[in-house]
């Protein structure tokens, strides 16, 4: 068997991040490790301010 070395950073996956964040919404105690640049999971955390600021989304 050949031997297996990884040096780096596995990204996080988008669609864990997402139910983490929305998870997160209402128990705010809840920690997430990892982050992702995507954009989907950037409209999501800034969606989810939103909301919790009171604020209407409008529906495209």
């Amino acid at each position: 068997m050949n031997k297996f070395a990884f040096v780096g950073q596995i990204p996080a996956s988008k669609s864990l991040l997402n139910r983490a964040l929305l998870v997160q919404s209402f128990y705010p105690q809840f920690q997430i490790v990892g982050d992702s640049d995507a954009e989907d999971v950037k409209v999501m955390r800034e969606a989810l301010f939103k909301f919790s600021q009171g604020e209407e989304i409008p529906w495209p």
